[in-house]
């Protein structure tokens, strides 16, 4: 059968599994950005309002982890095969059908969509640690100066695995979609993931800024 053919989608228990896993360990949501036609797995987002315990937008996939990723067990032997991203935003960000007509607004939407297309369309798989860059390192939006993003843990713990185990002994791993700056990704370069997450979390110390939101 040829893997454009294949629909990679949760089955029924599945997806109630992982549907309550996100509402458990990030919060309920009523909001879903659906998809209606796509090659590779259905990617929806659900969108998680801001609380009290969490004053921040949490946007997660729901149906990336359907879709079994091509891992190179020598390079990164702790990578799951299946994976969930979300992403971060601040409470007063505009989030609604008709801000998202503004790239502005919509940039961090449109990269964790775009991130959560990798493993598909380039037959490869993310981790934690890794990075992806726009198109000649070019800023998201005219508002941001994020040119990449690199894959880490969830909050509060940004090094800490979240794990979803399923009953179908799937393991599907959620990881956070972390926005970078120019200087960032050329620092990641130079001296690889975990010295720029270190470096990240100095900045954030000195700024005092304790979420790994974006900013």
């Amino acid at each position: 059968m040829e893997k454009d053919s294949i629909q990679y989608i949760y089955s029924t228990e599945e997806m109630e599994e992982v549907s309550q896993f996100i509402s458990k360990r990030f919060g309920d949501y009523d909001m879903v950005m659906g998809e209606k036609n796509s090659e590779g797995p259905r990617i929806d987002i659900a969108i998680i309002e801001p609380t009290k315990k969490r004053n921040y937008y949490t946007l997660c996939t729901i149906g990336l982890g359907a879709y079994m990723m091509n891992i190179d067990e020598e390079k990164s032997p702790l990578a799951q095969e299946f994976i969930e991203l979300l992403i971060y935003l601040p409470a007063n960000w505009p989030i609604s059908p008709e801000k998202f007509n503004d790239e502005n607004n919509f940039w961090p939407v449109r990269l964790l969509k775009s991130t959560a297309r990798i493993p598909y369309y380039e037959d490869s798989y993310l981790t934690f640690g890794h990075t992806v860059s726009s198109s000649e390192e070019a800023t998201y939006a005219a508002n941001t100066d994020k040119v990449g993003a690199i894959l880490l843990s969830p909050v509060p713990d940004p090094l800490e695995p979240v794990i979803c185990q399923l009953s179908s002994d799937k393991e599907i791993e959620f990881l956070q979609v972390f926005p970078v700056t120019k200087d960032e990704m050329s620092f990641r370069k130079a001296n690889g993931s975990n010295a720029l997450i270190a470096k990240l979390e100095d900045i954030k110390k000195a700024l005092g800024i304790k979420k790994w939101i974006i900013s």
